[in-house]
């Protein structure tokens, strides 16, 4: 399920050049460095995270769910001259199957829209919230949630 505030759904009805090549490369990127650490599906582009240098107990000191550790950390800027608006629909729906295939795990890709596109994900946890509040129009930013 998709959910966008009205400030979205503008951005999404805007017509730009599609650079289909360029978000298939942006989600391989996404996924292929997408690991599991304990329960935490950490985005690593570096391939530095590991067992032995995350810190549970400076997590749980510093997060009360882990939706929100995921959240802080799995932040993705896209520049916007890389990706167009239009799609990122198609963005978020590809990168969350492609996660959910990866760790057959569901998944919650959330996106908003300042001087870049920032695309986030955590794992959906029955005992936790979302991330955002249900009524999206309350954000500045443009947002979407593929859910």
């Amino acid at each position: 399920m998709i959910k966008t505030n009205k400030k979205m759904d503008k951005v999404l009805r805007k017509h730009y050049f599609f650079r289909k090549n360029e978000m298939s490369t942006i989600i391989s990127e996404i996924v292929d460095n997408t690991k599991k650490i304990y329960d935490f599906y950490l985005y690593d582009t570096n391939d530095s995270l590991s067992e032995e240098k995350v810190s549970l107990t400076k997590i749980s000191n510093s997060f009360k769910y882990k939706f929100e550790y995921e959240i802080w950390h799995n932040e993705i800027n896209l520049p916007k001259n890389k990706f167009v608006p239009q799609h990122l629909i198609e963005l978020v729906t590809l990168l969350q199957t492609k996660l959910n295939e990866k760790f057959n795990e569901n998944f919650i890709i959330y996106v908003s829209i300042n001087d870049y596109f920032d695309v986030r994900f955590t794992k959906k946890r029955e005992n936790e919230s979302l991330w955002l509040v249900d009524d999206l129009n309350k954000y500045e930013s443009p947002v979407l949630i593929c859910i």
